[in-house]
């Protein structure tokens, strides 16, 4: 009698991991198709600067930003329905992460060169894969984060008209180089 369990349980076994390997090949035969795909063209022009000046308004009193997007080519990364893509980073040449706007109480306003993320990158690089709109080269979204003090840091879009009727901050101007022309091969 034990050994008909035995036998049971290897056709049990054998028989969940056939139903399981089933179901999984489809993704496995996607995923190996996305990794063994040949790479997009790469950018002739991988690094570029683009200065900029941010200008704004605290509670009457004027500041001016001045610094420079760095964009620069990072490669390939296969990502869900894209497939591979161009990788991009994009950073401040000041070395900050983040422009500081105001910071009052537990809250903090601030642009970011994430802000302008991976397809900010694309679009100031030329790149024909990114998906564009106006706010690249409109002024730049300020963020608001409240308690800094935590470990976890929560981001959100922080409205015009909110952070001039309850701080007296708004965004001035916004000037920063144009996109560069760029070719792929």
């Amino acid at each position: 009698m034990c050994k008909y369990i035995i036998k049971i349980g290897k056709w049990l076994l054998i028989s969940i991991a056939s139903i399981i390997f089933i179901l999984n090949l489809p993704w496995a035969l996607i995923y190996l198709d996305m990794y063994t795909a040949p790479n997009p063209p790469k950018p002739e022009i991988t690094y570029a600067e683009f200065p900029f000046k941010l200008e704004y308004e605290l509670a009457g009193e004027l500041f001016v930003v001045e610094d420079t997007l760095i964009c620069e080519f990072d490669g390939f990364e296969v990502g869900g329905s894209e497939g591979k893509f161009r990788r991009w980073k994009l950073y401040l040449l000041s070395g900050k992460d983040r422009i500081i706007l105001m910071q009052k109480e537990e809250i903090e306003i601030f642009v970011t060169a994430i802000t302008l993320s991976r397809n900010g990158a694309k679009y100031y690089m030329g790149d024909p894969e990114g998906t564009y709109s106006e706010k690249y080269v409109s002024l730049p979204s300020a963020w608001y984060k409240k308690d800094f003090y935590d470990e976890r840091e929560n981001r959100y879009i922080f409205p015009a008209e909110e952070m001039w009727e309850k701080y007296k901050l708004r965004i001035i101007s916004w000037e920063i180089a144009d996109p560069i022309e760029n070719t792929f091969r």
